[in-house]
């Protein structure tokens, strides 16, 4: 239990108080948020006190100090602007019960019989956890009938030559068969093994690409959009949903730790593969372009691709990443045309990015996502190009 003094380490009786306490003094909204903040790491090393408590600096839109009294959470003191209990102290909450090795989903679920309430809602209803795809028209019913079903397996054998898009529009069509279901592990299994109950014989590079996408498509299910698209407020993702994300992107960091098999492919069939690896690339950008900083789930995948998959196979060519360079310069430009200097967040960048004199015209200041810099680096970084790389990180230092 690493350096807990005596005193401040709680037998099971004590532990399950501390769980009513959390329960009756924090919303389910405080605990989601501070679970993100436990998640994202934002909390520093804790310092035990039996006078004071326990103690660590918080890192939210600044460094704020939070005091937690174990005797009641209710006299415990953050210095963030919220008068009363806060997320910053459910956050170090969780990384108290991680070093004590008590389960920090008890604290996560101490409401668990209303969020379970919250979450079990009736076909049609929509939710953080329920897929962004269920459109309202398809709710009505949802099995598939034995002769769509064919159709769908028989589909599934052209794989190999449909677009990515073409993809996930047959994967969301198979999972119908499930309802609209929310994001948990235990759904994320039962749909990954109707997805692999229609793929069809590919090659070995293929079945990789398969694998991917499948992670791909289940991530998408379970994460909301990265704000709501109404408020404009930040979106948390459920626990339940974050338990399914996190061994979705283990997952898929196994996936990529085997390098692409490309063993027997030539012409049509490597043609084949590079396209589909090329459509995984404009995928992946497409969704990544909303993420912000707390809610980056695509934007890594991004970069795995390109170092694991797609740069070690290119043989000195550089085509490729000088077209998606291209690309990613276009969003920019894109962005900055329609973009006003009024708006918020975000990297804020001249409007001419190699012409230094623009950034010293305020009128020229556009806001650019986090992901388009990220990704204007790496590709910077794969072309050689690390002046220019590292430039674009300290223009972007900001977001």
């Amino acid at each position: 239990m690493m350096n807990i003094p005596n005193k401040m380490r709680m037998d099971d009786a004590q532990w399950q108080q501390l769980i009513r306490q959390v329960a009756e003094h924090f919303n389910n909204l405080t605990i989601m948020r501070g679970f993100q903040y436990y998640k994202q790491k934002r909390v520093g090393p804790l310092t035990y006190s039996e006078q004071q408590g326990i103690s660590a600096v918080v890192q939210g839109s600044e460094e704020y100090e939070v005091t937690l009294s174990m005797q009641s959470l209710t006299t415990s003191h953050c210095t963030c602007p919220v008068s009363s209990v806060c997320k910053h102290m459910t956050a170090v909450l969780m990384s108290y019960a991680e070093q004590l090795e008590r389960p920090v989903h008890a604290i996560v679920n101490a409401h668990s019989s209303t969020a379970l309430k919250q979450t079990t809602k009736p076909v049609g209803a929509m939710s953080a956890g329920i897929s962004s795809y269920a459109d309202a028209d398809e709710q009505q019913d949802m099995d598939i009938p034995d002769n769509q079903y064919s159709q769908i397996k028989e589909r599934a054998t052209e794989l190999a030559d449909l677009e990515i898009s073409e993809w996930h529009e047959l994967f969301h069509s198979c999972l119908r068969r499930l309802g609209t279901g929310t994001a948990s592990t235990s759904y994320v299994q039962e749909a990954t093994d109707e997805l692999y109950a229609i793929k069809p014989r590919l090659s070995a590079a293929m079945d990789q690409l398969f694998e991917l996408h499948v992670q791909l498509h289940l991530i998408r299910f379970c994460v909301p959009p990265a704000r709501n698209s109404i408020t404009h407020t930040p979106v948390y993702l459920s626990y339940p949903a974050q338990l399914a994300v996190d061994a979705l992107q283990k997952d898929i960091e196994r996936i990529f730790n085997h390098p692409l098999d490309l063993s027997g492919l030539k012409g049509n069939k490597l043609e084949q593969l590079w396209n589909r690896l090329s459509e995984t690339s404009a995928y992946l950008r497409k969704q990544m372009m909303p993420e912000t900083a707390s809610m980056m789930f695509f934007t890594p995948i991004y970069r795995q691709l390109w170092l694991n998959w797609i740069v070690p196979e290119l043989q000195g060519s550089r085509d490729m990443l000088v077209s998606e360079q291209a690309i990613l310069d276009d969003i920019e430009r894109n962005i900055t045309a329609a973009s006003s200097p009024s708006q918020s967040g975000g990297s804020v960048l001249g409007s001419a990015q190699n012409n230094e004199s623009s950034s010293d015209r305020p009128g020229k200041a556009v806001t650019l996502p986090l992901p388009l810099i990220l990704a204007q680096s790496w590709m910077h970084f794969h072309l050689g190009q690390d002046d220019q790389a590292w430039q674009r990180l300290i223009h972007g230092s900001s977001a």
